[in-house]
């Protein structure tokens, strides 16, 4: 597997697996619409917040959809901040089709960052403990962001706002270089955060 270093590259990474009725929790901006909608049909945005590019308000522990109505569901860094992780893989696998996937990625050391809450971090065999109990078979999963990413994160949350500094040249410009050092420097014990490609069976 390549060396990943952003939620990005591991969406593009899992494109392979995203197919049909896409549904995007927590989806925020939609910032990865374009990039699923290269690969499947409909795609429907949902968060807990109203927002220009959300289709859907609606809880993710407890969804609002018709069971087996979406063929792929991706949840990128959303399950640190909700209450109940188990109910939201439970509704997960409520609204997937037989034979569809979920791709989820959550922060493991990253610094508390409130959006309204923070309350869990995952390790990578934690997210799959999220879903294998639940019958899901692991289609993959992984771990992204080094040692470098880390110290790059704790200055980012420290310093800057982390929901608004892409702006901030001097921010890209050290997430850059933090990438460019892990990609040469990799770690498997220290990373920013985890995925898993789950399929339900």
């Amino acid at each position: 597997m390549p060396t990943l270093n952003a939620t990005k590259e591991v969406i593009r990474h899992c494109l392979p697996y995203v197919k049909g009725r896409i549904l995007d929790l927590g989806a925020g901006e939609a910032k990865y619409k374009t990039i699923l909608k290269s690969r499947g049909g409909e795609y429907v945005a949902c968060d807990s917040r109203k927002g220009k590019s959300i289709d859907v308000v609606c809880d993710v522990a407890d969804l609002p959809f018709e069971p087996e109505s979406f063929d792929t569901v991706v949840s990128t860094q959303v399950f640190e901040h909700i209450k109940n992780p188990f109910a939201a893989a439970v509704e997960i696998k409520k609204v997937l089709k037989i034979g569809g996937y979920a791709i989820i990625t959550a922060p493991f050391m990253i610094p508390f960052h409130p959006d309204p809450e923070d309350n869990f971090r995952f390790s990578e065999s934690g997210l799959k403990e999220l879903f294998e109990p639940l019958g899901f078979e692991i289609a993959e999963s992984g771990i992204y962001g080094g040692f470098f990413t880390v110290v790059y994160e704790m200055i980012h949350f420290s310093i800057f706002n982390p929901y608004f500094s892409k702006s901030n040249r001097f921010a890209a410009a050290i997430g850059k270089i933090a990438g460019f050092l892990d990609r040469i420097f990799s770690s498997e014990k220290i990373y920013t955060n985890s995925f898993v490609v789950a399929k339900k069976k």
